[in-house]
């Protein structure tokens, strides 16, 4: 994590690409990087990046069917 990368957007990357890992079926992948997670943010970490994946897919199944080249998501943290 580099000094200009808050948590909340390292916890939010590993979050995405865990859920990634998922969906693509490699649960061994799944598992280290949540090993990775907690041992970088700890349990409040995990628990967050696991927040962050239940959106993701509530979006996801949300948006099914909609235009993606119409549709923007942000992200912003305060």
């Amino acid at each position: 994590m580099t000094a200009t990368t808050s948590p909340l957007r390292d916890i939010l990357r590993r979050a995405h690409a865990i859920n990634l890992a998922h969906i693509l079926g490699d649960e061994d992948e799944v598992t280290a990087m949540l090993v990775g997670l907690h041992d970088r943010h700890g349990l409040d970490g995990v628990a967050t990046a696991m927040r962050a994946i239940e959106i993701f897919d509530r979006v996801a199944a949300q948006a099914d069917g909609m235009d993606p080249n119409r549709v923007t998501f942000a992200v912003v943290a305060s």
